[in-house]
């Protein structure tokens, strides 16, 4: 069997791992049109301090997330996050949120209601989420939070940080789509803070590691490279008579069994256009976004918000150009020596978004000025923008991941990835798991 994974992320190369640990027996041709693999895992240096520009942390959450980073890195590299929550900016004023407070699943129910942002009738109706009946429909995270816990939990506390987390309208996203595990707990639950109480012994932790996630993409590339054949080519069409021929700007490679596309869903509609043009349209209609990740040192001890929080997340109705800005060197403690205080902004507005990298870190760092209340100079930054690559799992998305599935029609072609069926590294990985051994 011969099998092409378009995409070097880390979907296409947990893939490529999972196959060859099950004892693939064929070729895997893997092509990614960058100069690095990695996707949006992209670990760099800002003078001696570690910068993240895509993903900083993973939910440990799957097995098969653990068995993996236990089989490339062993566990020492692993480090926890050093602070005990966060900032939401709303109104005009700072609330600090201790961890695990801010979801919506409610795993510290005592020190959600221990917050000063409720009322005492606003705290009642969060409690009375235990008699709200299961709804089977999809609703949007605005209206499944509100009903469930009531307005004020959403429009104080889950709306700002899901809006500041998604850089969209939380009106906009279903929950099936985005969260489809919180649904499935309401439904063999009947109650979100009941569920909580019965999973409480469970860790869902979070991490980082300490040399960076790129760690990951480097290991995996060790693991992989005697068996993979790696092409680093942008793939412009894949078309199949009885086997699949993949083209690329430099040439095309031919005869493959199984085609496997990790990239972003339009990229992949650009990809299959001539060979199936209804199902490219449907690929086309997943909905992205565009960010840019800014980092700034500055000198030590000039923050003046507390070493606990990790930093602010910034409610919709108080944006500007940025959503969130994290005090990275604080957040996780890294062995390495800093060039001083590490903090990254966030930024998702259309328009910031449209400037030169000069304007636009000029742009963030006067909002990060206020947000943070400190008045400095930065002694270095850096900026790395990302261009229509953050999926926005739409009220229409599950319906669009059924078109596809029925257009596609083809046991020989598949697609996983962020655009899918899950966002973040520990649903990538899952996901490429069990698409390998449905190829198996």
């Amino acid at each position: 069997m011969r099998l092409a994974i378009v995409g070097g992320g880390i979907s296409g190369l947990s893939l490529a791992y999972f196959l060859i640990e099950q004892n693939f027996d064929g070729e895997i041709h893997l092509f990614e049109k960058e100069a690095s693999f990695g996707g949006k895992i992209e670990t760099t240096y800002l003078n001696t301090s570690l910068v993240e520009h895509g993903a900083d942390s993973i939910l440990m959450q799957g097995i098969n997330v653990e068995n993996l980073l236990k089989d490339l890195i062993g566990t020492e590299g692993f480090i926890d996050l050093n602070t005990e929550g966060f900032h939401i900016l709303s109104n005009g004023k700072k609330n600090f949120i201790p961890s695990g407070v801010a979801s919506i699943l409610p795993r510290n129910l005592d020190h959600l209601l221990s917050l000063d942002l409720f009322t005492e009738s606003e705290k009642k109706r969060i409690l009375e989420e235990r008699e709200i009946e299961v709804l089977e429909s999809d609703e949007s995270i605005k209206e499944f939070v509100s009903r469930r816990f009531g307005s004020a939990m959403f429009d104080k506390l889950i709306g700002p940080v899901y809006s500041g987390l998604l850089g969209t309208d939380t009106a906009e996203i279903s929950i099936d789509a985005a969260f489809p595990q919180i649904k499935a707990l309401e439904k063999k639950h009947g109650s979100l803070i009941r569920a909580a109480e019965k999973i409480k012994k469970q860790s869902f932790k979070v991490i980082s590691l300490d040399k960076g996630l790129g760690i990951i993409i480097e290991k995996l590339i060790e693991k992989i490279g005697s068996t993979v054949q790696f092409h680093h080519e942008e793939v412009v069409s894949a078309n199949k008579k009885e086997l699949w021929n993949i083209k690329h700007k430099n040439g095309k490679e031919c005869g493959f069994d199984h085609v496997v596309f990790t990239t972003t869903a339009n990229q992949t509609a650009k990809i299959l256009k001539s060979n199936s043009p209804d199902l490219s349209d449907a690929l086309a209609s997943i909905s992205h976004k565009s960010m840019a990740s800014v980092y700034y040192i500055i000198p030590d001890q000039l923050i003046s918000i507390s070493k606990k929080s990790s930093g602010v997340i910034i409610a919709k109705s108080d944006q500007n150009n940025i959503t969130a800005c994290t005090i990275s060197s604080l957040k996780f403690k890294r062995d390495e020596t800093q060039s001083g205080d590490l903090i990254r902004a966030f930024i998702r507005s259309e328009k910031t978004l449209k400037l030169d990298k000069d304007s636009l870190r000029e742009k963030a760092w006067e909002d990060i000025k206020s947000v943070l209340e400190i008045d400095v100079v930065p002694v270095g930054f850096s900026v790395r923008y990302w261009r229509d690559a953050m999926p926005v799992y739409g009220m229409n998305h599950l319906r669009n991941l059924s078109k596809i599935d029925i257009l596609k029609s083809d046991n020989s072609l598949h697609f996983i990835g962020a655009s899918y069926k899950g966002v973040g590294i520990s649903r990538c990985i899952e996901n490429a798991h069990a698409l390998s051994q449905a190829i198996l």
